[in-house]
């Protein structure tokens, strides 16, 4: 370390300091009349004085130290391993464990005075320390790209990693680009041999079916050297068994994809698992069942698409919204009767109030039940009426006459999101028949699309919402929409822009408001191995957050076990870690009372295996050969993992020297201004003491 004293000026400009504390204590001291102090004292004081003033000049300066320091490190040694389950499901899982606890510590020893060695596990996340074999994941990517961005490209000599080069998460790591300068040398684990073996590949399902209605479920399974052999795959629903088919094989290489169909008699959880059975021996039968839970929702949207007559409209949004499974559509009439209208979740009104049918009970009953609405204007609605009912509607005036607009969609519309919607297809839809009305007071924000009048965009809106008193509602000002759909479908083939946009906007009315004042959140399915983690929030009136809370879960079993908990408050929220639960579905029921008032919530989720790492136990070599040629390294099979220590012993270490400056400013250090500020109250002491003033 080297330290060097320095100012911000000329180092000349140090003589200023010291002439101005010699004139400065001269004038006090030196051949001073009105001084009575014998010659010691006088020459004691001249010098504190001297030096005080001498240094508060000098901090003028701005004097600082500058310290340059070296340092010495040796390059670094990273040994990553792949702590992923299916390391241990191997021949070698043995000699794994005796390289972790004998041979790993050997190399450390044997290398520690030539490198700074670390140790990394990596599977579903970068560690440091040694792996237990518990992640559900292999990524190889995450790895290389974290030593990229927290190591200096020569800061790392050499990567010994450990794995069997398979993957399910990420790059394939032979096709990893390398940013560093470092030498790769890997140890490949596991049996690369073909083994008979059967798997069930994949299954597609929608998570979220609907009571009653068909759940399709398509599983692609394959099999390698079981050529002639008969395969079983049974299913069972809600553990009870329900099918069986046989299947056989007939290529060296297999691949089949089935397809079942189960009706949902129960809203809830469908459980459903697959299982493939055979005769022959496998040494991997972990990737032979799989399960699957989907959710069977009993809670279609009912829609009410009330109109004053007969209108090819009608036809487009019921085929439209009918194209979306979670809606249930009833056309009627102004003269039918309406029963039950609190069963709807939405009101749709085409042309209605007319002058013949002003539905003034229907729309009062609407208005008390808080009913969602959408008015579609045409030339049979009554202006003043639809007013009435659409109080924040915006109209100023009675209606001129009626025309055509087109649409201009709103870029500053911000109630929902239309990123999947053609928009230059919506704008050169054919025009609605619209009443031309006056508007005043309309929410930019609020409107989705502008009226388009003889290519003129105007400021009066075509689609917009409205919310009274709470009340969601929206108008679109024009008949015609039959048109939309049919030309959606003339430019794309299909009808999903149209059909698109009439959901959203059905969706964003007809979604209730969330007013629990306790929420509880969970991931609706967890993996085992791995943690639950649920999550809750707790509100006042006003809704802000309340921190205080003691909010517990009751936790119920498939077996009707049932297990307590408290949730932890965390910044505003609640969380709640559960370690482990056995496989199966479990229903829960937060509970806190808080000021002489009981609040609740429940819900439900899964806890199933995650056997990702068990769908491919052949190891891939080729991979990780690949990831040390490209490095210029070396490949070696982990019964020889000495040999990685004969390379390390060739390579050509050499120390990483670096240097390191720091500037310390005089005018911080508390110690030079002490030294002054005694300096000072000495010379005024002695001299008060010795009777000099």
């Amino acid at each position: 370390m080297i330290s060097q004293f320095s100012i911000d000026y000329p180092m000349w400009s140090l003589i200023f300091p010291v002439l101005i504390g010699l004139i400065y204590a001269a004038i006090l001291y030196w051949r001073n009349k009105k001084n009575k102090l014998s010659n010691f004292y006088n020459y004691l004081l001249f010098f504190f004085r001297f030096l005080s003033v001498g240094l508060i000049c000098l901090l003028l300066l701005k004097p600082f130290v500058k310290t340059t320091q070296k340092k010495i490190q040796n390059p670094k040694l990273i040994i990553a391993i792949d702590n992923s389950m299916s390391m241990m499901a191997t021949k070698d899982s043995v000699s794994i464990s005796k390289y972790l606890s004998n041979n790993l510590s050997n190399t450390i020893s044997k290398f520690e005075d030539e490198f700074d060695i670390e140790i990394i596990s990596f599977g579903e996340d970068i560690k440091f320390q040694n792996p237990d074999f518990t992640d559900n994941y292999s990524d190889y990517s995450q790895l290389l790209k974290y030593i990229d961005e927290h190591y200096s490209p020569t800061e790392v000599e050499a990567l010994i990693l450990i794995g069997d080069g398979i993957y399910n998460k990420g790059q394939r790591p032979g096709d990893i680009i390398i940013n560093n300068y470092y030498k790769i040398y890997t140890l490949g684990v596991g049996d690369t041999s073909n083994l008979a073996d059967i798997k069930i590949n994949d299954i597609s399902y929608n998570s979220i079916n609907y009571l009653n209605e068909n759940v399709a479920v398509e599983l692609n399974f394959s099999a390698i050297d079981m050529r002639g052999e008969k395969v079983k795959l049974k299913t069972y629903q809600q553990g009870k068994f329900i099918d069986s088919r046989n299947i056989e094989i007939n290529n060296q290489v297999f691949n089949k994809t089935i397809n079942f169909s189960f009706t949902a008699k129960e809203a809830g959880k469908m459980h459903l698992k697959f299982v493939l059975e055979s005769e022959i021996e496998e040494n991997n039968t972990k990737n032979n069942e799989s399960d699957i839970y989907i959710d069977i929702i009993d809670s279609k949207q009912k829609i009410l698409l009330l109109a004053n007559s007969p209108h090819p409209d009608l036809s487009a949004l019921k085929q439209s919204l009918e194209s979306f499974k979670n809606y249930s559509i009833d056309i009627k009439f102004a003269y039918n009767k309406i029963e039950n209208l609190e069963n709807y979740n939405l009101l749709i009104l085409h042309q209605l109030p007319s002058s013949k049918y002003k539905i003034q009970k229907l729309l009062q009953e609407a208005s008390n039940i808080k009913l969602a609405t959408i008015g579609i204007v045409g030339e049979q609605t009554h202006i003043n009426s639809l007013r009435n009912y659409f109080q924040n509607s915006g109209i100023s005036s009675g209606l001129r006459n009626y025309g055509y607009s087109t649409a201009t969609i709103n870029a500053n519309f911000s109630y929902f999101k239309i990123d999947n919607i053609d928009k230059e297809l919506i704008e050169k839809l054919p025009p609605l028949h619209i009443p031309l009305l006056n508007f005043s007071g309309i929410d930019n924000s609020k409107v989705l699309a502008w009226q388009k009048i003889n290519n003129i965009k105007s400021n009066f809106p075509l689609i917009y919402f409205t919310d009274d008193e709470g009340i969601k509602k929206a108008l679109i000002m024009g008949t015609g929409l039959w048109k939309w759909r049919n030309h959606v479908f003339m430019e794309k083939k299909n009808f999903s822009d149209f059909d698109n946009i009439i959901s959203k906007i059905v969706q964003f009315l007809s979604v209730k408001e969330d007013k629990r004042r306790l929420r509880v959140h969970s991931n609706g399915e967890y993996f085992i191995p791995g943690k639950i983690n649920l999550q809750a929030e707790f509100y006042n009136k006003s809704f802000e957050p309340i921190e205080d809370a003691e909010i517990n879960l009751e936790l119920t079993n498939e077996k009707k076990e049932k297990f307590d908990f408290i949730f932890t408050p965390d910044n505003g929220i609640y969380k709640l870690d559960i370690q482990s639960l056995e496989t199966g579905n479990y229903k829960f029921r937060a509970r806190t009372k808080y000021k002489d008032e009981i609040f609740s919530d429940n819900g439900a989720f899964v806890v199933t295996k995650n056997k990702k790492e068990f769908q491919q136990l052949k190891a891939n070599f080729n991979q990780l050969y690949k990831l040390s040629s490209i490095s210029q390294g070396h490949f070696f099979e982990f019964n020889n993992y000495d040999s990685v220590n004969v390379y390390l012993e060739n390579i050509n270490t050499s120390k990483r020297i670096s240097y390191s400056t720091t500037y310390k400013g005089l005018n911080n250090l508390a110690a030079l201004l002490a030294i002054i500020l005694i300096l000072l109250i000495s010379e005024w002491f002695i001299r008060k003491y010795m009777g000099s003033y």
